[in-house]
């Protein structure tokens, strides 16, 4: 995997691939960053000259992601950034959040935002590991060694990329990023803030101007697949500031399909206490589940309300 940051690193592989292609090997190269692969100043320094030293541009740079990424910033940060530089790149390996980051590698990764960013990325992953792991290892163990099948705690979060102990699919937490989400008729955002979360340490904002009768929306035009999926799920909330009036009330909705046809989860009363109030979407029902087009979240601004205040969304999620 070779040293961080560093013009050994990179002339290294430039040499193997040379080598390598003079030897008529022509498939795809993987190849790792350094610091065991957790280095992330390696790809983004020189993974574009490596790839350009390649006479067939073949080759697909990969990061492990344990100790050194437990801020899920720094993951969306990274793959943004290789993303849009045009670094082909995996996360090659990865662990998740075991006994609270007590463990061999210090890890905490937050494994379901880090599958989530590559599937919105367009970016692959691969779990570390199947099974065999030695007895410090153990726990990144998918399945049981004894059968090689059974799917341990850790093999069904990303099997099913769910946490097993809750059923729960976490779809956005906005871990240090709006993960693409837009305001409509919004006064300013929408932001990832970390003053306010239900789930992690950031939710979505946006600043909206108050009057009767308004209507602000936060949401996410792209397309979803809730086949077999029962209910869909956030938290809302508005801010202490501003002259709420009647008071402020939120739906959570979908709009499906080639028409973009509406549904929503009704009307609810929310507040600004710092649990939140859940918004639920029964999915039981609806047709075309398969083809949504947008969800997101309607905020209604009650009679006689004025002045500016801010609305939140956070941990999104589907069972």
């Amino acid at each position: 995997m070779g040293p961080r940051n560093s013009t050994v690193w990179r002339d290294a592989y430039k040499n193997a691939i040379s080598r390598m292609r003079n030897a008529g090997i022509n498939n795809v190269l993987v190849i790792d960053s350094g610091g065991w692969g957790q280095d992330d100043q390696d790809i983004l320094n020189y993974a574009l000259e490596v790839l350009n030293s390649d006479p067939l541009k073949n080759v697909v740079f990969s990061i492990h992601m344990y100790g050194e990424w437990n801020d899920n910033s720094k993951i969306y940060n990274f793959l943004t950034t290789c993303k849009n530089r045009g670094i082909p790149i995996i996360v090659g390996e990865f662990g998740y959040n075991y006994n609270n980051g007590n463990n061999n590698l210090g890890c905490k990764v937050d494994a379901l935002y880090l599958m989530q960013t590559c599937r919105n990325l367009g970016i692959g992953f691969i779990a570390w590991s199947w099974t065999g792991n030695n007895s410090e290892n153990a726990w990144l163990d998918m399945t049981s060694p004894s059968d090689w099948k059974t799917l341990t705690y850790w093999g069904k979060l990303v099997v099913y990329e769910k946490d097993p102990n809750d059923g729960l699919t976490i779809l956005y937490n906005f871990e240090g990023s709006t993960q693409n989400w837009t305001g409509v008729n919004v006064a300013g955002g929408p932001w990832s803030v970390n003053e306010w979360a239900y789930n992690g340490s950031y939710s979505l904002k946006a600043d909206v101007d108050l009057g009767t009768g308004k209507q602000f929306y936060l949401r996410i035009t792209a397309n979803h697949n809730f086949s077999g999926k029962s209910k869909l799920k956030a938290v809302v909330r508005h801010a202490t500031w501003g002259n709420q009036g009647t008071g402020m009330q939120a739906k959570l909705y979908i709009k499906v399909g080639s028409n973009w046809t509406w549904y929503d989860g009704g009307t609810v009363n929310i507040n600004s206490s710092t649990s939140g109030t859940t918004l639920t979407l029964d999915l039981s029902g609806i047709s075309g589940l398969s083809d949504i087009r947008e969800l997101g979240v309607q905020f209604l601004s009650g009679s006689g309300s004025s002045g500016r205040s801010a609305i939140y969304v956070d941990y999104v999620n589907i069972e």
